[in-house]
């Protein structure tokens, strides 16, 4: 596809305009707190045009105003415009597909309980990756799935572009203010597969959800 396709330009502009729509839903709880004012203000005002103005205000004012639209036809620009749920989940598997090691030392109950609710059936297939993995302390495996979407976070980063400052922030709004600390704890757990690939099994996995008969590998 060519990256300046207007019909493709035009779906990119439509699916920014949808993420602000919802963007009171997609804030996490650290950004609805009052000393975060005006961020609380949007999920007190009624759905409509008075909270899709305050949305738009708000991006423009906090956030920088919006992306370069060929941005939003990368793979890695897209992930900003998903809905908070779908987002962390893929953040939290980009960090753990990096470092699959991680599942075999997850062996308490709650933590490994906690990453495969947030996994679904990717679990599984990260899983089969993870004896060759590098192996970390039992503080890393014992951190929570919001902690690997916010290491997940500093790995999407670093296939952005140096401008992509609008997507960098309104993705941090569907995590905790401060990352949890991620941004120095993560060395704790450094990456074996590059992010690229990791990025890209991700995709793959999402288009064979979409397309069942992917998974088929049956002769037609």
């Amino acid at each position: 596809m060519n990256a300046l396709d207007p019909a493709a330009l035009a779906d990119c502009a439509l699916a920014f305009e949808a993420k602000l729509d919802r963007l009171a839903e997609d804030l996490h709880a650290d950004w609805q707190r009052e000393e975060d004012a005006p961020w609380p203000l949007l999920r007190r005002l009624p759905e409509g045009p008075a909270r899709r103005h305050a949305a738009r205000r708000l991006f423009a004012s906090r956030c920088g105003g919006p992306p370069a639209l060929p941005r939003l036809l990368d793979s890695a620009g897209r992930w900003a415009l998903l809905a908070r749920p779908a987002l962390t989940r893929r953040l939290c598997a980009l960090a753990i597909v990096r470092r699959p090691g991680v599942l075999r030392c997850c062996i308490e109950k709650p933590a490994r309980q906690g990453l495969r609710a947030a996994l679904g059936e990717w679990f599984e297939r990260i899983e089969q990756t993870a004896e060759g993995g590098r192996s970390v302390s039992a503080r890393v495996a014992h951190w929570s799935p919001m902690h690997w979407a916010c290491v997940g976070y500093w790995d999407w980063v670093g296939q952005l572009q140096a401008d992509d400052g609008a997507l960098r922030r309104l993705v941090r709004l569907s995590l905790p203010r401060g990352l949890l600390g991620t941004a120095k704890a993560r060395e704790a757990a450094p990456a074996e597969l590059a992010a690229g690939a990791a990025l890209a099994w991700i995709e793959q996995q999402e288009q064979e959800q979409e397309d069942p008969a992917m998974e088929d590998d049956t002769p037609c």
